[in-house]
């Protein structure tokens, strides 16, 4: 069978050249490869690391490179090897060499048949042949905008297992081939992806051995009586330690061999490539939660209750307190790296929240129960990314029902563009900070502002132009500070008696009645109104200017 999910973890740009991704192989790949061969052979490790890049005849050198596996014929070999770099080189020898070989730190084979070198030069160097083929498809892969899927095909003919990628939540990634005697996979209907099956995640649940695997690094072997069968997996971190899924060979073809442990570790380098490039617009290796999160921002997903259950497998509650970040990014940061490096050191730095590109903008859903941290100690700790980043934020309200999310998702736009309009130089503006901004604006699109706006606001401002007074200055700072005479006096520098004069004056003029509770809050609406009306025209002014 086909794989399930093509999820595009595409690159956007050819795989740069100047980093060294080779393969280069160890020892035992090539004990296993000679064992495949029907060679009795006694294998000593030593140093033996994934180095190797070629092969040559020992012929009493006087240096040995690291890099270099070595053929001789042990009568050929003298007591000691006389190379400096004789700890660290890899010999193939056909025959029983001296004593001393067997105890030193460099990696040896010992082949126990009788075997001509130069066959034995042959069976070598197709090892290293093989492996650089594989090596060379999967850079090819890279160059050429492959995805993960791409990969697990290549790797699917070079281990001759089946094999398949999950995520952190156990959804099935690629699965190039999957055989009747594989895990069984569920559909989940509530995302339309396919994941490991429910009573094997139960099961998991309860493994004391499967949760002992969540940290390991490295190839590793899990064990035959948890599946039925051994599996060769590696677990996929981030570049900030965090758990993106696993990489799974099962035993069903061939028999595991020790050196394939190199090879898988070489493909989940290539996979954290793909993760530290994934495609800003595909669903990515590890995202398909985004996929969710998207689908709730936009209202294409409305079920309460398919919310829930898919929250629920995060961990998370539907009756959580959230809130939602928007972040701006400019043209220069729409590149991929940049987009994908600060997702990830956002949920790296700020815990339980998700961060991802949403409309070439950078949305940040946090979890505030689940990080059980004040609001503003979070905030802080995003200062420094935001800062260096010169990404202008909007933060929305707190809300308590995930389903308020798109509508506060709204509430950071606004904040974001209101923000950039009334105060550029800041950094982060919180929604409530402008929300009479918005209210404003809202309130002018059926009717200019002065058609809304109280009567008697004209009748002062005209009596300031004619006799330069300054009672309509008065009125706003004595609203402004709810009517205090104490802190409006301070503020205008005026003793109370001039104050309760122009009072008087406002009142005489206007009728005001300062009682009149709905007569209060209309006054204040109209003041807010003019102003923000008085600062549209400066902003519209400057930038014509």
């Amino acid at each position: 069978m086909e794989q399930y999910i093509d999820f595009k973890g595409r690159l956007k740009e050819p795989f740069p050249a100047q980093e060294n991704f080779s393969f280069l192989l160890n020892m035992q790949m090539i004990a296993d490869a000679l064992e495949d061969e029907g060679i009795d052979l006694q294998f000593f490790p030593g140093n033996d690391k994934g180095r190797l890049s070629q092969v040559n005849f020992y012929h009493g050198q006087a240096e040995l490179e690291s890099n270099c596996v070595y053929l001789a014929a042990a009568n050929k070999l003298p007591g000691i090897l006389p190379s400096a770099g004789a700890k660290l080189c890899s010999l193939i020898v056909i025959g029983n060499p001296p004593a001393s070989y067997r105890y030193g730190s460099f990696s040896l084979i010992i082949i126990r048949n009788s075997l001509d070198l130069f066959a034995l030069y042959d069976i070598v160097q197709r090892v290293f042949q093989h492996n650089q083929q594989w090596n060379e498809e999967m850079q090819t892969i890279l160059n050429n905008n492959g995805d993960i899927s791409d990969l697990c095909r290549s790797a699917f003919h070079y281990f001759k297992n089946p094999l398949f990628v999950h995520n952190s939540q156990f959804y099935i990634i690629a699965c190039p081939s999957h055989q009747e005697n594989m895990a069984s996979w569920d559909l989940d209907e509530r995302t339309g992806l396919y994941m490991l099956s429910s009573e094997l995640i139960n099961n998991f649940k309860v493994s004391p051995v499967y949760f002992d695997t969540l940290t390991t690094e490295g190839a590793q072997i899990f064990p035959f009586d948890q599946v039925g069968y051994r599996v060769l997996y590696i677990n996929i971190w981030n570049d900030f330690g965090r758990y993106e899924g696993r990489i799974c060979i099962d035993e069903l073809n061939t028999p595991l061999r020790k050196g394939q442990h190199l090879a898988l570790e070489h493909l989940a380098k290539l996979f954290r490539v793909l993760l530290r490039r994934r495609n800003t617009e595909d669903t990515s290796f590890s995202r398909p939660f985004e996929t969710f999160l998207s689908n709730v921002v936009s209202r294409k997903l409305t079920d309460r209750k398919k919310i829930c259950g898919i929250l629920s497998t995060t961990g998370w509650e539907i009756d959580d307190c959230y809130v939602c970040f928007k972040m701006a990014l400019e043209d220069r940061d729409r590149e991929l790296m940049s987009v994908v490096n600060t997702c990830n050191y956002i949920e790296a730095t700020l815990k339980d929240c998700h961060a991802f590109s949403y409309e070439d903008n950078i949305l940040v859903l946090l979890n505030l129960t689940k990080n059980g941290r004040e609001l503003s100690e979070c905030i802080n700790d995003l200062t420094y990314i935001v800062r260096e980043g010169l990404l202008k934020t909007g933060i929305s309200n707190q809300f308590s029902d995930f389903m308020h999310f798109p509508w506060c998702y709204q509430q950071a736009s606004l904040a974001l563009y209101y923000g950039n309009l009334r105060q550029p130089t800041i950094w982060i503006h919180r929604y409530q900070d402008y929300v009479m901004d918005y209210i404003f604006d809202m309130v002018c699109k059926e009717l200019p502002a002065e058609f809304i706006c109280s009567g008697k606001l004209p009748v002062l401002m005209d009596y300031d132009r004619k006799n330069n007074t300054q009672l309509y200055q008065t009125l706003q700072i004595y609203m402004k500070h709810g009517q205090n005479a104490e802190q409006t006096s301070k503020e205008l520098f005026l003793h109370r008696s001039t104050l309760f004069y122009r009072l008087r004056k406002i009142k005489a003029l206007t009728g005001i009645d300062w009682s009149d509770e709905k007569e209060r809050i209309y006054l204040q609406f109209s003041l807010g109104l003019m102003q923000h009306q008085k600062e549209n025209t400066k902003n519209a002014d400057d930038i014509s200017g």
